[in-house]
Formats: structure tokens, sequence, C-alpha cells
């Protein structure tokens, strides 16, 4: 997550022939034209810049002459102009505002990668000027050969609304940077003048992913299966969506697009602000498959992906049920009470969840808790423990229930059977 640091400007170096830029901590404002040399910039040291990035900045374009261009931010390895760094075929990444016409006013970012060449991508401004952004732009070097640039553009500071994600695949080789600039002319034969501001400038940001795992799979019965997640980490915006996706293990490691193998599957469970576990049901699966399965979770920097995890459709094995007693069991009912000669009795019933089928424990003595007096009972045989098992086993269970109403006790039984009713 992002602990902002922001620049302090007054420490930069202002070049300013014509006092057209404003600086103050953390703002540097202009109204300055394309043909000015005209710059504020710091510089950093020797490839200070290296490896990836990500700088948060606001930016605001107040007005801008038809054809108007000044650069809001830049990192360079010389001191001018943008115009003069391109035809010196130097290297640099810029963002520009401007107005390419009188009512299409836009933001773009840049590269200039030698011999004059240039790459760009571009978002034009919706409405009227004036036009703030909240900006982050990162670099990252293990996307494409020779890395990507974004910037992502929000309209509120907290940089929950994302209007667009501008990205160049940088080219010819992975660039170092010395300086860093807050704002930089197009220095050219054009008086076209662009007025705005840029502020805010923290050179420590981050565009974190967020981070997922798994854990095994349980509830393995024909074709269903029960998946288990879990979001450790948000990143640095809440996450879009987040999930489950699976297919056949022979195929390719399985991803959020359709791998075509006709097994692939996809459980959305959508938008999500909080870090936790979460679970979702399989169905339509294959009896006798093995399937693959990973989590995924995407916010707005990125989609990641828990490691792998293995089943085979309608194969228990380990894995099945009961996994967790108290999920998978219910309408436990333990019935205790005392027996003959001191001994105790006690019966366990309950239900096995997804299975529907009633589990009835052997009836079997147990000394009496300290706690328990014996309760006096009708002796002989035909009242004993065993007599009642027996009773027990050889009656149907539903039955049972329909003549007690509920599954009868011990006591309940020699209740019965001393009032004739067996």
């Amino acid at each position: 997550m992002d602990i902002m640091a922001n620049e302090d400007f007054t420490t930069y170096t202002e070049v300013d022939p014509n006092s057209r830029i404003t600086v103050i901590a953390a703002k540097v404002s202009w109204s300055l034209n394309r043909q000015e040399s005209a710059w504020v910039y710091d510089d950093k040291g020797a490839a200070f810049f290296s490896g990836d990035f990500a700088h948060a900045l606001t930016v605001t374009l107040s007005a801008a002459s038809s054809g108007g261009f000044i650069m809001a931010w830049a990192l360079t390895n010389d001191i001018d102009g943008y115009r003069t760094i391109y035809n010196a075929a130097g290297s640099g990444l810029f963002l520009t505002l401007g107005a390419p016409s009188g009512t299409d006013e836009t933001i773009s970012i840049f590269e200039v990668d030698g011999v004059e060449t240039v790459y760009n991508d571009v978002y034009t401004f919706v409405g009227a000027m004036p036009h703030t952004v909240y900006l982050k732009i990162a670099r990252d070097e293990s996307v494409g050969t020779f890395g990507t640039l974004y910037c992502y553009i929000f309209s509120d500071a907290a940089r929950t609304i994302l209007l667009d994600t501008l990205s160049i695949a940088l080219h010819t080789s992975k660039k170092d940077f010395r300086y860093i600039f807050a704002c930089e002319t197009w220095v050219d034969d054009g008086t076209l003048a662009t007025t705005g501001y840029m502020e805010d400038l923290d050179l420590s940001s981050s565009v974190d992913a967020p981070t997922v795992t798994i854990q095994a799979i349980t509830n393995i019965v024909t074709t269903t299966a029960r998946g288990h997640g879990n979001v450790t980490d948000l990143g640095d915006a809440n996450l879009t969506d987040y999930g489950f996706v699976l297919d056949d293990e022979a195929q390719s490691t399985p991803t959020i697009t359709d791998s075509g193998s006709g097994k692939w599957q996809k459980y959305s469970l959508g938008a999500k602000t909080v870090i936790g576990i979460f679970a979702d049901d399989f169905s339509g699966l294959t009896e006798g498959l093995t399937y693959a399965v990973r989590t995924y979770a995407i916010n707005i920097y990125g989609t990641s992906y828990s490691s792998e995890v293995s089943f085979v459709a309608g194969t228990a094995g380990d894995r099945s049920f009961p996994t967790d007693p108290l999920l998978r069991v219910s309408g436990i009912k333990r019935t205790f009470f005392a027996g003959i000669d001191g001994k105790a009795v006690y019966q366990t019933q309950l239900t096995l969840g997804g299975i529907s089928t009633a589990y009835i424990s052997p009836i079997s003595p147990r000394e009496v808790p300290s706690v328990v007096t014996p309760t006096p009972l009708p002796s002989g045989q035909e009242f004993s423990q065993a007599a009642y098992e027996t009773w027990l086993i050889n009656n149907d269970i539903a039955d049972i229930m329909r003549v007690f109403g509920h599954f009868p006790s011990y006591q309940d039984w020699v209740q019965r059977k001393q009032g004739g009713g067996l």
C-alpha cells in the first residue's frame, strides 16, 4: 500500500527566464508558450530511475491554445526541452498535457527512443477545462521485452474511480534515467500557450496486484466439489473480481481465459473490499476426470493467481467429507441415561450433510459419571439394554419414528413397553 512522501519542489532547480513558473513545496504552476526554454527538474543521480517504479501525482490543465502542449512529468538523461531531446536522438519518458485542437484536450504518455522515434498513448478529456486528474505512472520491466510504461488515470484523489489506463510497450533496451521534471516546455517556434499545474508528486508509490491462496478441494461427490481460497492482500486497490478457475489438468494451467478444452470453468464471486477466506461450489464436473484449480483475484493493477491444486471428480479419497465435522454434520442428538448394575447407556444420532443419511451409533454400557444417580429400571431380560438394541436393529427406522414421533431413548422404549404400546 502507498505511504505518501511528496517531493519538495523548492529543492528542485528552476529554469524560468520569463518568470512564468511558480514553485511552492508541493506544487509547480505554469503558464508557458511552446517556444520557451523553461522547466523545473531535479538531478537524482546517474541511473536513479532504474527497474520498476511507480509515481503518484495530480495534474490540472486549466487553459490551452489549440496546439499548445507542455510536459507535466518527465524522466530523461538530458536537461533540455522535449523537442531538443527528440531532435538529438535522446531518450526519455514523458507525460503531456495539451490541446491538439481547440475543443480536444488530452493527456498522453510518450516514449522517445533515439533516432527521432516516438511512441505514445492518449486519453481525451471529457467536458470543458479545467481538467484535474489523479495519476499513477508506473514502469514494469517484467512485461514485454524491455518493459511497459503505464499511466492510470483517476477522477478522484483516493484513486478508486479509474477513467482509463494508458500503456506503451517500451523499445530497444531497458533504460535508466537520471533527471525528473515537474514541468518541461516543448521548445520549438510556436507561441501557443498552456496553463496548469502539477502537485503532490510521490516517487515511492506502488501499483500492487492482489495476493490470493488456495486450499484443498473438499466435498468431492460424483459431479460436484467445493473450492476454498483466501485473499491475503488486496494490493493497492479493491478487487473488481475474484473466484476460481478450473480445467482439465491435461490442458494448460487454468486462467480466467477459456482454454477451449470443453472442461474449463470459471466461478466469479464479484467485487471485494476486504481480505479474507472464501469458498464456492463446483458443478457439472466430469466424473473420473482430474481437474486443476486455481483461485484468482483482480484489481485495476493486475490479475493474480494462487498455486495450483488438483482433484479427481467423483473420487472422494481422503479429500472428501467429513473434512470438517462442524460443517458437514447436523442434527446431532446424544442420549445419556442410567442403566442396570450402575452402568450407563448412551447413543448418538447425527445427519451427514449432503447425503441425507442418518447414522445411529451402537448402544454400549459405560460407567456412570459420579454426578449421575442410576434410575431404577424394571427388572427382567425383556427390559434389558440388549433387548432394546435388538429391537432397534430389527425394526425399520421410519416405522420407529412414526410410532414415537422422534428417535426413542432407552427410557422412552422402556416406558412405552411398560404401557403395552410395543
